[in-house]
């Protein structure tokens, strides 16, 4: 009940005191990420729904803080089956990738996600980074540079051949997209080696007919 009446507190902050909480966010945001993998179910919501919020009301001046308290999103899917735990987990992602700059939430769904043994990991990966992608654009995506382009389009080929059906199924849907663009067949070839071509350039051209 203490770490509750805590977290409301962090609340208060954000709706009335949005400046004083800017000062010390770090700090916060280290207990919420610790609260977040609290076993109590009650207060790992209460947690979730706070950094939800703080995506919401700092939006970017959340950036240096977004990988840390994304990954402890994705690994709280990995903690428990709960399905309102994965909700919640899943409303505060939402609200992460809709708020923050795109190479931040890159780096908070990809850095753990992407690999993760745990298939409710890896769908929300998939599921954010497609949001993701589709509020970039597949164009902006293919002319952002390589920081973003290769990691999405690397990322993008090893989910499109996932063992879970419902991360392939978002990784083809995103490779699709992209595949519409006309700098992607450059891009593609220089970015993606042959051998993890294959399977998927049959594909794209299956897709083509």
């Amino acid at each position: 009940m203490k770490k509750i009446e805590g977290l409301k507190r962090v609340q208060d902050l954000e709706q009335n005191h949005l400046e004083v909480l800017k000062t010390k966010l770090h700090d916060v945001c280290l207990v919420l990420i610790m609260e977040v993998k609290n076993l109590r179910s009650a207060v790992a919501t209460e947690a979730m729904c706070t950094l939800a919020d703080m995506y919401v009301r700092l939006q970017k001046a959340m950036d240096p803080e977004v990988e840390a308290t994304g990954q402890a999103l994705l690994l709280k899917l990995a903690q428990t089956t709960s399905a309102f735990i994965h909700e919640q987990a899943n409303l505060a992602l939402q609200a992460m990738v809709e708020n923050c700059s795109h190479a931040q939430v890159l780096n908070a769904l990809l850095n753990k996600g992407l690999s993760h043994g745990c298939v409710a990991v890896r769908c929300s990966m998939a599921q954010y980074l497609h949001q993701l992608t589709d509020s970039m654009g597949a164009a902006q995506i293919l002319t952002a540079g390589k920081g973003i382009t290769e990691r999405i389009l690397t990322a993008v080929s090893k989910i499109a051949m996932d063992a879970a059906l419902e991360v392939r199924q978002h990784g083809q849907t995103i490779l699709l997209e992209l595949a519409r663009q006309q700098e992607f067949q450059l891009l593609w070839k220089k970015i993606i080696p042959g051998e993890e071509r294959f399977y998927l350039d049959k594909l794209l051209k299956k897709a083509k007919k």
